[in-house]
Parts: structure tokens; sequence; C-alpha cells
């Protein structure tokens, strides 16, 4: 517990190349394709997990932290990244966040920011947020950020 803490702690989690790799897809593609080929490929729902996120996880849910993933998959992709997820050994978060047709057009940095925003007003303390990209940790509400290396893509 922490004195300036009055709700629950809670930690942000990406999700991919953050929990799940999409390197096994992106080697399928040659490293290219387009972002409807790349969209399949996370759909197929057999990214692995990236093992130091998956112990930080279960070490999270152990000390009974929430742990809310918030993700720019889309709404549609839902049933696909808990398939994965669940086959990666994420079990039992707190929250799957995804791009509801309201952000679609967002930038990643807005979308992500205004997705804290809503779950600090529900009383979630963010100590924590993890992600490979600087538009997942761009904004308030993030508590200590920690950026992850993602030598693939670049998201603004």
């Amino acid at each position: 517990a922490h004195p300036s803490f009055h709700g629950k702690p809670a930690i942000i989690l990406d999700i991919d190349e953050t929990s799940l790799s999409n390197y096994p897809s992106m080697v399928k593609i040659d490293f290219g394709g387009t972002l409807e080929q790349i969209r399949q490929q996370e759909d197929e729902g057999l990214d692995p997990p990236i093992l130091p996120t998956l112990k930080f996880y279960q070490f999270a849910k152990d000390k009974n932290i929430a742990v809310i993933f918030i993700t720019g998959r889309f709404e549609y992709e839902r049933d696909a990244t808990i398939k994965n997820l669940e086959n990666a050994g994420y079990h039992h978060w707190d929250k799957l966040i995804l791009r509801s047709k309201e952000y679609e057009q967002a930038k990643a940095s807005d979308y992500k920011n205004a997705m804290r925003k809503q779950i600090t007003d529900q009383g979630y303390d963010i100590i924590l947020n993890i992600g490979d990209q600087r538009s997942d940790l761009a904004g308030s509400n993030t508590g200590k950020n920690f950026k992850l290396p993602n030598p693939y893509y670049f998201i603004p």
C-alpha cells in the first residue's frame, strides 16, 4: 500500500510485443504483408507469451494487483485475443480493453490515454504501465512507465 493510493492498485499491459510475441506470425509473412495479413495472423491466436511478462503477470496476480490489458487490437478481435491470451498462460485478468468503433481512427496514444483515464475513474490506481511503443506510455494516468524494445515496427 502506498499512502497516496486510494483505489485498487493496477498494472497496465499492452499485448502485441509486450505480452505476446508476434515473431512467428511475422516470419510467416516474411516480415512484410499488409495490415490485413498481419491482423489475420494475430487472429489465429497462436502467438506465444513473452515469458518475462508472463512471470511478472503471475507475480502481480499473486499479490492481488489488478492486471488490465489495453491493446490496439479491435473489438471484433476479442474472441481470438482471449483465446490467445489464455493459451499463452494469461488467466483471470481484470479487464481486456480493445479498440471500439469510437476509437478506430484515433491515434494510439490518444486512445490508450483515454482508456487509462476511464480505468482511474473506475477506482483503480495505475502503479505501472508496460508497453513496446511510446504511444503505449504517452499521456497521464500511467504510473511508472516501462518501454520494452520492439525491433519490428513503430506505432506513432
